[in-house]
């Protein structure tokens, strides 16, 4: 592989110690052979020459055993080497510039662009991993990108206007919700009050027709009684000033008894009399209510 003038002694080691003797690429995975000789743990896996129990160096050419419980991948890792690979493939950045090595073949540029995979390759990747993918080149397909990029980016910028628009809308629509809102429950409020101020109204009558009632009602009662105590002062008296009469002695004879005449007059006349008529309806007063509860009504949402 040729280099510039310019190019790093990491170049050159990686030309004749970084590279695995089999791919010819940068080691990956490089493992330890008993010959000291390493190779890539994938290139080990194709040369083993039977199944399970040993490998022949491509270099020397001399068998390892392989252990019995891991096979190639228990072998050695050689850190030093990955080590050396990974800083000569950071160097290797550095003097291509801007165009970025493959991930998978070191020593050569991503000139292509995997469609499928949506990550960059490079050629020898199209004949292995990226075997039957859709290709094309970097340039290509960043022109393509950029184009998309910005289709997209009108439409989006569209569509922000457009969303920017419905939230002025949206905004508005709020705030007259809320007015709406109020504006129902002052009317609400009003039509409550009105009903309130009806009812009050009602309710004094009522009260009024009530008081009216029971002070009427009281007036005939208080008649009574005094009616009452009127004739019953003058039975008392009657019988009392007969008995009196009769207790002095005086009247003992046919003669003087027939005298008391005027007092058993009396007698006779209040024997009669039964006082005023007591109506025990006077106080029955009973209030009933009219309808329910549920059929008050102000009035109703309309939601248009």
């Amino acid at each position: 592989m040729a280099y510039s003038a310019n190019t790093s002694i990491w170049g050159k080691m990686g030309e004749e110690h970084l590279q695995c003797p089999v791919c010819q690429d940068y080691f990956r995975q490089p493992k330890i052979l008993s010959c000291q000789h390493s190779v890539c743990e994938r290139c080990l896996e194709k040369e083993k020459v039977s199944a399970v129990s040993k490998v022949e160096c491509p270099v020397c050419w001399q068998t390892t055993i392989l252990p019995k419980d891991g096979g190639v991948s228990s072998l050695r890792t050689n850190f030093k080497l990955l080590d050396l690979v990974e800083a000569a493939h950071r160097q290797h950045q550095r003097e291509r510039g801007s165009v970025p090595v493959c991930r998978d073949h070191s020593w050569k540029e991503s000139l292509l662009y995997c469609e499928t995979c949506r990550e960059l390759i490079c050629e020898a990747c199209t004949s292995e991993a990226h075997s039957g993918h859709e290709h094309r080149e970097v340039g290509t397909a960043a022109s393509e990108a950029r184009q998309d990029a910005k289709r997209y980016t009108i439409a989006i910028k569209a569509s922000v206007k457009d969303l920017e628009e419905k939230l002025l809308a949206i905004e508005k629509l709020e705030r007259d919700l809320k007015s709406a809102s109020e504006d129902c429950r002052q009317e609400v409020d009003a039509k409550a009050n009105e009903e309130m101020a009806r009812v009050s109204v009602a309710k004094q009558k009522i009260k009024d027709e009530i008081n009216s009632t029971e002070k009427r009602r009281a007036h005939n009662l208080a008649e009574c009684k005094r009616e009452c105590r009127v004739l019953k002062e003058s039975m008392k008296s009657a019988v009392d000033s007969y008995c009196a009469a009769i207790d002095s002695g005086n009247f003992a004879s046919d003669f003087d008894f027939v005298s008391l005449h005027p007092k058993i007059a009396a007698l006779a006349e209040l024997e009669s009399c039964k006082g005023p008529k007591v109506d025990l309806s006077l106080s029955v007063l009973r209030f009933e209510r009219s309808g329910s509860q549920e059929n008050i009504c102000l009035g109703r949402l309309v939601d248009i």
